[in-house]
């Protein structure tokens, strides 16, 4: 079921009271919804005594996953042409139209009569004349859709309509083309109902091709084998879900004719080339049952079964004259609305002529009025004119006699301004002899400060690559500061330089061994050696051995530069051999090698806190897999992995084994790919299905101890 919000639906009721005048219906509202589905709601549209005549379908907007088409759009073209071609038993649309709201999709709304559907129906001992009834109605229509390449899809009870009784002249009615589509399409998604659906629209058994041109007649005559069987349906399910699917024809119906029940275990037969070639043929076999010649023809049996053409005749022309007198009817109701709108109509064009005759008198009095105003105005003006002419005069005197003490005043400070000139003159060229002199001395200091400068850090660099190289030590640093001589204070003493030196541990070489007891691995020997190399650089290298059953060997190369990261790369190689337990029994094993290269080029500590970044390689190379049956279900191949990876630790602690106070906290985030962006995606087998995005994978561990007493420690 779609969700239509309030402020939504009122949109739509809007728009259809725009519309609902110009197909007839301007006396419906829109209701109560009355049915929904997966893909649309359903509301009535009743009278003005609260009667249901028409509804409203609305659904949202449904793209194709495999192409630019539009469902609801590719439904209307599809009505749009069968009503072009005028088929009878096709629910057609009175008026469509499409909302768009902020924020939500789109809607598309189609205006269609108040049907019944089939599937609200109670039989009542007329399954055998529903079944032939729908087959009668429905055949030349597949046939028309044969020849024009259109999949209906999805026929079944639910889409199938009548008006009052299927007994009329309209009989069934095929409605909601929402999944239709063109034959030409290649689509194998399988779409429909599956009480209702073909084998080869499942898609589960390939055998069966991409033929779907007879699948519409299998959905009839599932629909049709279920009036002739109390409702029943046969186990179609089970038929297209099986493997190996279930290719048995299904047993006859309960009712019907021999004839017409093998007429419909041969359109429901598993592989479609066992079914008609075409609705028309299927039809033929119907017109020859004889349950076609009661309910459809309604014949008068005799020897040699030949039709009474004269009734049937005189009944179409009945039918004939009633559908021409409801046409006059409707034509008469038009013309009756068409005579009330123009009277409507009349009665507004009198009431606004009459309102602009009113208007126009208003306009004449507010023009004398204007005319009125407008001389008050002139007369105030011409007054105006003449004191602003006295005020003038007098004005032009007062500025005669400030002109004249102006010009005066105006000589004696030309006097002053020249006589500043000439001093500035004077005194900006003795400022520009000493700015020159200035920026002399200045660029001749920044040379010898830099000439200084260039000296100090070669000594400097000079001393340091000293102290590693030749005095071994694993890290050193020498600062070379210049001294400030304060010339107002003591002029006798000569400026000189600050040596500053700072030295770690000297460099040696560092042997550990151990043994590892487990119930796994029973014993293992760990070696450990940290070797010192002789570089200007410091680096810091070790290698770590694992000897046993899991072997494993690691060596590491930590870069110790004078900036504050410390790049580190590593390579581990394990050599794992894994059991894996079925209750509590081994069920088999697994022997593979894993390599592992790390690069992180982002590493140093802050107080406390230590982080890590870079890049990580791992490689699994699976070399045996002994065990039972169970073992042969799991597909193993080799592979690799590139992963992002980030770490933070804290550590307060007080010791690095037996910690009496302090925090230990440690994370870890890494986004695994296999090609710096994508992730494989593999299949029960092992084989490759496609990329999708990397996978993530977070970690972390904490730890606080806390001191009870002076013995113990809480963790």
């Amino acid at each position: 079921m779609i969700h239509i919000t309030q402020s939504v639906l009122g949109q739509i009721t809007e728009i259809f009271n725009k519309r609902k005048k110009a197909i007839h219906l301007d006396n419906y509202e829109v209701g109560d919804i009355l049915d929904h589905g997966g893909m649309s709601n359903i509301y009535s549209l009743t009278d003005a005594s609260g009667k249901v005549g028409y509804v409203l379908r609305v659904s949202e907007e449904h793209k194709s996953p495999y192409s630019n088409d539009i469902f609801n759009v590719r439904e209307l073209k599809i009505l749009q042409e069968l009503k072009k071609n005028s088929q009878p038993h096709v629910v057609q649309y009175m008026d469509a139209f499409a909302v768009d709201v902020p924020g939500y999709p789109r809607y598309y709304c189609a205006v269609m009569k108040f049907l019944c559907t089939l599937k609200q129906y109670r039989v009542n001992g007329d399954g055998v004349e529903i079944a032939v009834r729908l087959g009668g109605d429905f055949l030349p229509l597949l046939q028309s859709f044969t020849d024009k390449s259109i999949l209906h899809r999805d026929i079944k009870p639910a889409n199938i309509f009548y008006d009052a009784d299927f007994r009329n002249e309209t009989g069934f009615l095929l409605g909601d083309f929402g999944i239709a589509k063109r034959d030409t399409d290649t689509s194998v998604t399988p779409t429909g109902t599956e009480s209702t659906m073909a084998p080869e629209v499942r898609g589960l058994d390939r055998t069966l091709g991409s033929d779907r041109s007879r699948s519409d007649m299998y959905s009839l005559g599932i629909v049709m084998y279920r009036y002739l069987n109390e409702g029943i349906y046969p186990s179609n399910r089970e038929r297209i879900d099986r493997m190996p699917p279930d290719t048995a024809p299904f047993p006859a119906p309960r009712f019907g004719s021999k004839r017409l029940k093998d007429l419909v275990i041969k359109a429901t037969s598993y592989y479609s080339k066992d079914r008609f070639e075409s609705p028309q043929e299927m039809l033929r076999e119907l017109q020859k049952c004889e349950e076609y010649k009661t309910f459809i023809f309604n014949e008068v049996s005799s020897g040699d079964e030949t039709m009474n053409f004269e009734e049937m005749l005189q009944s179409e022309k009945m039918k004939f004259e009633e559908q021409l007198h409801q046409k006059k009817t409707e034509l008469e109701d038009i013309v009756n609305r068409f005579s009330i709108k123009e009277q409507e109509y009349q009665a507004e064009i009198t009431g606004i002529k009459e309102t602009s005759v009113a208007r126009e008198r208003e306009y004449e009095a507010l023009k004398a009025q204007f005319a009125a105003r407008e001389q008050e105005l002139l007369n105030e003006m011409e007054a105006l004119k003449s004191e602003s002419a006295e005020r003038e005069q007098e004005h032009l005197e007062v500025i005669e006699a400030l002109q004249a003490r102006s010009a005066v005043r105006e000589q004696e400070l030309l006097d002053e301004i020249q006589t500043l000139k000439s001093e500035s003159a004077a005194r900006e060229q003795e400022l520009i002899q000493e700015n020159e002199a200035s920026a002399q001395r200045e660029q001749a200091l920044l040379a010898e400060n830099k000439a200084l400068k260039a000296k100090l850090s070669k000594l400097e660099q000079e001393l340091t690559t000293s102290m590693r190289m030749d005095l071994f030590y694993q890290t050193a640093e020498c600062q070379l500061v210049p001294e400030v001589v304060n010339s107002k204070s003591d002029n006798s003493k000569s400026p000189g330089v600050r040596v500053i030196l700072s030295a770690g541990e000297r460099k040696s070489l560092q042997l550990q061994a151990g043994v590892r007891y487990d119930t796994e691995e029973n014993a293992a020997i760990l070696l450990g050696l940290d070797i010192p190399l002789k570089t200007a650089i410091p680096l810091e290298t070790g290698i770590t051995l694992r000897l046993g059953k899991r072997l494993m060997a690691r060596g590491e190369i930590t870069v110790h530069p004078r900036f504050f990261t410390r790049p580190t790369f590593s390579y581990t190689f394990h050599r794992n051999d894994v059991d894996v337990y079925s209750y509590g029994d081994l069920d088999y094993n697994i022997r593979y090698n894993q390599s592992q290269a790390e690069f992180l080029p982002i590493n140093f500590d802050l107080r406390h806190f230590n982080l890590q970044m870079g890049l990580r390689w791992d490689f699994f190379h699976y070399r045996s897999k002994l065990g039972s049956e169970s073992a042969k279900q799991v597909t193993l191949k080799n592979e690799h992995f590139f992963s992002y990876r980030a770490r933070l630790a804290l550590n307060t602690e007080d010791n690095w084994n037996f910690p009496t106070y302090g925090t230990r906290f440690n994370a870890e985030y890494a986004y695994l790919t296999n090609n710096f962006s994508k992730l494989d995606v593999r299949d029960a087998e092992g084989n490759k299905q496609g990329k999708t995005m990397g996978m993530s994978d977070v970690s972390a561990n904490w730890r606080m101890s806390f001191t009870i007493g002076s013995r113990f420690t809480l963790q």
